[in-house]
């Protein structure tokens, strides 16, 4: 399909939206990359994790907790940059007119498919987190069947997801479902075209 005329006064004002979304989204992804960044770096292999209220006194963080909390990071930062990517890539299509073409239907699917992996991948954070952090602490001493004060203990891995995460994993699914629907909506008026 022709992408629509550039002089077209709809598609002067979807431009001007698709410019100033990618113009937040760099904003935001610049800023939310130094936030995580100057945040993971010093919480896993600094003194960051060690300094939480969840490691005991005269606990030390091992490597393998270390290892295995950025190992349970990374990905989710690197899944989030992905959807960045995608983000801008569906932008730029859009922007340029392509509104109707089978790459912009695929960089929407593909931006919903990995925003609902980072957030999917988030929430496992929120579920090892504690887990990996608390994993060197000793048994919780118990007295007359209470917790004595300072013995926190391992906490085990719980499952735990906030409203925030569901509500962009549904968001993620809504532009996968939307992606696949407009594509197939290309193929049909390609096959159309054809028999004209």
């Amino acid at each position: 399909m022709s992408a629509i005329s550039p002089v077209n006064p709809r598609m002067i004002r979807i431009k001007r939206l698709a410019t100033l979304l990618i113009a937040l989204i760099a904003i935001f992804c610049i800023y939310w990359s130094i936030h995580v960044l100057s945040w993971i770096i010093p919480f896993t292999f600094g003194d960051g994790m060690q300094n939480t209220p969840w490691v005991e006194d005269g606990v030390t963080i091992t490597l393998w907790q270390r290892v295995s909390y950025f190992a349970l990071v990374a990905p989710t930062i690197l899944l989030a940059w992905v959807s960045f990517y995608y983000a801008f890539k569906m932008l730029i299509a859009i922007r340029s007119g392509a509104l109707f073409e089978l790459k912009t239907c695929r960089y929407v699917q593909f931006f919903g498919g990995f925003l609902t992996l980072t957030m999917l991948f988030d929430t496992l954070i929120s579920t090892f987190q504690l887990a990996i952090i608390t994993w060197e602490n000793a048994p919780v001493v118990m007295q007359d069947g209470e917790k004595l004060p300072g013995s926190i203990g391992r906490i085990p891995v719980i499952y735990y997801f906030d409203s925030t995460s569901i509500t962009l994993v549904l968001c993620g699914l809504g532009f996968c479902v939307a992606g696949w629907v407009l594509s197939e909506a290309v193929h049909i008026a390609h096959e159309n075209e054809a028999f004209i």
